[in-house]
């Protein structure tokens, strides 16, 4: 998306893990803009030609899956295949992160039951998780529309911001 072109989140995770624990990382980000999750994992055999042994995999779905028809039930049967295929295509290899989706300004409480239903796969299968709709609750209280672009669903800079900060408070609670 044309949000991403210039900041991502991701590549602040990369830049935030740099500088704190001066670790360069590589970061492979498949997804594609527009898709729902399942067809992400579609995607997954061709996984190995840029990364052929990932240590962590995070997932960040919600908004395009809602979009398609997805609820909370659903949505947790997809997370919860998502954790097996991977774990399965990395032979064990790799952490799961799941990520709650994040809030969009047209859409604040709109899809908390698909947060719900990411909390309850990854306490199902025991991957690690990154509340982002907690994050956006607390971080959007004053403001909400600073998190947003123009367009009031993909994220500006202080959103991609928010994430980049609230996934490495996740890795440093992880390394306690």
């Amino acid at each position: 998306h044309w949000t991403n072109q210039n900041t991502n989140w991701p590549a602040m995770v990369k830049a935030k893990i740099k500088d704190r624990w001066g670790s360069d990382v590589t970061i492979v980000n498949p997804a594609i803009g527009g898709t729902q999750l399942r067809q992400n994992l579609i995607l997954m055999p061709l996984w190995p030609e840029q990364t052929p042994e990932p240590d962590l995999v995070t997932i960040c779905f919600g908004y395009n899956d809602w979009d398609a028809g997805m609820r909370g039930p659903m949505f947790e049967d997809a997370q919860k295949d998502a954790v097996e295929r991977i774990r399965r295509a990395t032979k064990g290899k790799a952490d799961v992160l799941l990520m709650t989706p994040a809030r969009a300004l047209t859409r604040w409480d709109d899809m908390a039951e698909l947060c719900a239903a990411t909390r309850k796969a990854a306490a199902d299968r025991r991957a690690g998780l990154v509340d982002l709709e907690a994050a956006f609750e607390t971080a959007g209280r004053e403001d909400r529309a600073r998190l947003f672009a123009t367009d009031k669903v993909h994220l500006s800079t202080a959103g991609q911001e928010l994430i980049a900060d609230v996934v490495i408070q996740a890795f440093s609670a992880a390394a306690k």
